[in-house]
């Protein structure tokens, strides 16, 4: 990836909540974008800045790194073309967590720091899921045995 449509110098996140058997989750995801293509989904973790600033510590310190670089599901690539960004990866889709689905997602850039996922595997989401930039480093790695 070399274009300048979205930055690539720390992570983007996107916050959602849901009630489960009448309790209330506010959660966020997280996903780092690499000039290689790659991109890796940075976990799910409570939304709190204290959660925030546990979760960078674990970027930095390596440790997200060493517990998930062989989990095939966190690794996807991506691709720009002017304002849609296109990831393709693979999820547990379903019970079954001993097979994965191969997953193509389609989002809308709205400017380099706000892009939004509108369509998984063709299908138009109900809600969209609107990521947002926050400048962050070291990075974890982007080396992986999923992408060559």
């Amino acid at each position: 990836y070399t274009g300048k449509e979205l930055r690539t110098d720390g992570y983007f996140y996107y916050r959602y909540q849901f009630e489960h058997d009448g309790v209330h989750y506010d959660r966020v995801s997280s996903m780092f974008l690499y000039r290689n293509g790659v991109a890796i989904y940075g976990g799910v973790y409570d939304y709190s800045e204290s959660n925030f600033e546990k979760h960078e510590e674990q970027f930095k310190k390596g440790v997200y790194s060493l517990n998930y670089k062989d989990d095939k599901q966190l690794w996807h690539v991506f691709q720009v073309y002017g304002d849609t960004i296109e990831f393709e990866g693979w999820w547990y889709l379903g019970r079954d967590f001993n097979s994965l689905d191969a997953v193509k997602e389609i989002g809308k850039i709205h400017n380099d720091t706000t892009f939004e996922i509108i369509n998984e595997n063709g299908e138009k989401l109900k809600h969209t899921k609107t990521f947002r930039f926050k400048q962050f480093a070291p990075k974890p790695d982007s080396t992986n045995s999923f992408i060559k």
